[in-house]
Parts: C-alpha cells; structure tokens; sequence
C-alpha cells in the first residue's frame, strides 16, 4: 500500500502552486460574493426606487386634495373662489421655489467635495514628496546629519 508522501518531502515548486492555486481560489470566491452582493444591492435600490415612487405619486394626489380644501375654505370665508385659488397656488409656487433653491445649494455642496479630497490628496503627496526628498538628502550628505543633532 502507497502512503501519502510526507510534508517534509514535497517539492517547494509544488508548495508554491498549491498557494497560488489557493489564492486564486479565495480571489474567484470574494469576485463570486462581490457579485451577488452588488446584484442584491441593485435589486434592493431598484425596489426603494420604485416606492419613492409611490410616495411621490401619492404625495402629489395628497397636495392637490389638500389645495383643493384650502381653496374651498377660502372660499367659505368669504373669498371670491378666484382669489382664493391664486393665494393657494402662488403659496405652492413659493414653497416650491423655496425647495429647488435648498436643492441648489445642496448640490453646490456635493461639488465641494471632490474639491476638498483633491486638496487633500494634493497635502499628502506633497507631504509624501518632502518626506522622501529630506530622506534622499541625507543620504547624500547635503541635509543635516542625524548624528551632529546628537552631538549638540
């Protein structure tokens, strides 16, 4: 009977296969999980899209009925029904520009974020950059040599 070769015994070219075939394993098997879990995700938004949907709809309907009574109990005060129709309305037209102006503003802020994480990334290199160049220079001799510091 043949027994399985010992440990010890295995060639270092087969051990290294077995590594790279097993990390290629685990790398197939995160791509297959990130897979499923961005297909899950999609079904998850598509889902919540299609109720915001909903509510915008129903919101809407729930606006012009509430318009409709604001209207109607102008009118039972004493209001001509024209007047109150264009005091309702001119109301929603300023709320309405009061929402696309905050809507402005916060798209103006989305726009400074890239902005800021440039600036950033900008900091880092630089600080990364003069980091290596006074590493490079006291290498060559031309920054201050970390000895004579010890020697003041």
């Amino acid at each position: 009977m043949t027994q399985p070769p010992e440990p010890g015994n295995r060639g270092i070219v087969e051990l290294v296969f077995d590594i790279v075939a097993g990390l290629f394993r685990i790398g197939q098997g995160e791509i297959a999980l990130a897979r499923s879990e961005a297909s899950l995700a999609m079904q998850r938004a598509k889902r919540a899209f299609v109720m915001f949907a909903a509510a915008v709809l129903l919101g809407l309907v729930g606006l012009i009925v509430l318009a409709g009574a604001a209207v109607a109990g102008l009118v039972a005060l004493g209001l001509a029904p024209v007047w109150a129709a264009a005091i309702v309305g001119g109301g929603l037209l300023l709320l309405s520009l009061g929402c696309v102006q905050h809507g402005q503003w916060l798209l103006r802020q989305v726009r400074k974020a890239p902005a800021r994480s440039r600036a950033s990334l900008a900091r880092d290199i630089e600080a990364f950059r003069s980091g290596v160049q006074g590493h490079a220079d006291r290498g060559r001799g031309d920054g201050p040599d970390p000895e004579d510091r010890d020697a003041a």
